[in-house]
């Protein structure tokens, strides 16, 4: 099972994709299956995985910062601090 949206990438689309993942949840998915759903998952039912997917050297630098435990507490998704895509940084909402 996998987790994404069909629509274009736009300011809301972190907002979208984290509910994709809280309903997953709710079905009685862990929280971690339910993130690699939206993650390394799907990277790999795209045929990506080489590219993007996962934190490991040499695949592109796709990262989101957030404030809390994703795994304990899913709704921190909906607050990303940071993003970085492809190493350069695309939203920079950090205090310091």
């Amino acid at each position: 099972m996998l987790a994404g949206t069909d629509t274009e990438y736009d300011r809301t689309s972190n907002f979208r994709l984290a509910n994709e993942i809280q309903e997953l949840i709710n079905c009685g998915m862990a929280p971690m299956e339910a993130i690699k759903a939206a993650t390394s998952y799907s990277a790999e039912c795209a045929g990506i995985q080489n590219r993007t997917g996962a934190i490991k050297i040499g695949l592109e630098a796709d990262l989101i910062a957030i404030e809390r435990d994703p795994l304990t507490d899913v709704r921190s998704l909906q607050d990303v601090l940071l993003v970085i895509n492809n190493g350069k940084v695309a939203l920079n909402r950090l205090k310091w």
